[in-house]
């Protein structure tokens, strides 16, 4: 009888989509005693916020982001030192377990090797992807939990969330496109607000309405729990909205279909930078 384990050890948004793979597993398979996300400790907050610390198993992997996913950042020598203590930490769990990995890599030979474990099978989006692997693997899936996209329905209020900002500066939303988006959210009937937290510096235009929440998961889990709409730049937001069922509308620089909210893919809610003004057709077909 063995554990099985979803990895969730880089980044926030990686997280918050295999929370949504865990989700949809409705039966275990033969075997199996039990599947739990294994996670870094710099996510402990966010399993907080999405009521996930009993599913969840944290690896004490430091406070941030892994160096071993960011060797551009941190460079080679501190990344591989990384990886190789991760490796060490893996080998506490059990020996017969087995370890589902959202990506395939160098990284993953390395921290899987000596156990049962697997890659996400291809498929056009990351949230098909994760419930194909483990349907794959004998897992009842139910579909509807893990959002079928065509399914969501507009959230409470009146509220259109904008979350302009990113981690990647590339990524972040033009002031010149946020007032744009803000105008046009208007045109439809709802309430934008630029949401910011405590400490960014985001340049905005003049007059826009905004909002500032401390910067923990807890609080923007509850803006948007408590909005109609989201609109926001390619980040953790966009997969937090989905998480808690509230339509997301994704703008980003370049096209990303694969690491789209499965609503944001199934709906088209996504544009590029320059071409915001598909916006209000997409708001009339999906709100």
């Amino acid at each position: 009888m063995r554990p099985s384990f979803i990895i969730a050890i880089k980044a926030f948004g990686d997280f918050v989509i295999a929370a949504n793979a865990l989700r949809a597993v409705r039966q275990l398979p033969p075997g199996c005693t039990g599947l739990e996300l294994l996670a870094g400790e710099h996510l402990r907050q966010l399993a907080g916020a999405l009521q996930l610390q009993s599913r969840v198993r944290f690896i004490p992997s430091g406070s941030s982001f892994p160096p071993a996913y960011d060797v551009r950042g941190s460079g080679l020598p501190r990344a591989l030192v990384s990886l190789f203590q991760l490796r060490r930490l893996f080998t506490t769990l059990p020996g017969d377990c087995e370890l589902f990995f959202p990506q395939s890599g160098w990284r993953e030979s390395v921290l899987g090797r000596g156990f049962r474990h697997s890659s996400y099978v291809a498929a056009p989006n990351i949230y098909q992807a994760g419930t194909a692997t483990l349907r794959a693997s004998g897992y009842l899936i139910d579909d509807e939990r893990v959002g079928a996209g065509h399914a969501r329905r507009r959230g409470p209020g009146n509220i259109a969330a904008i979350f302009a900002s990113s981690r990647l500066a590339s990524k972040t939303i033009p002031p010149a496109v946020i007032d744009r988006v803000v105008k046009q959210l208007g045109k439809a009937g709802l309430q934008p607000e630029v949401i910011t937290l405590a400490g960014e510096q985001l340049q905005l235009p003049a007059g826009v309405p905004v909002r500032q929440l401390d910067r923990n998961f807890g609080a923007v889990s509850a803006a948007i729990a408590a909005s109609a709409l989201v609109v926001s730049s390619d980040s953790v937001p966009t997969h937090l909205a989905e998480y808690l069922g509230i339509p997301t509308y994704v703008l980003t620089p370049v096209p990303n279909e694969y690491w789209l909210p499965i609503s944001a893919f199934l709906t088209r809610g996504w544009s590029l930078f320059p071409d915001e003004r598909t916006l209000p057709a997409w708001l009339d077909g999906n709100l």
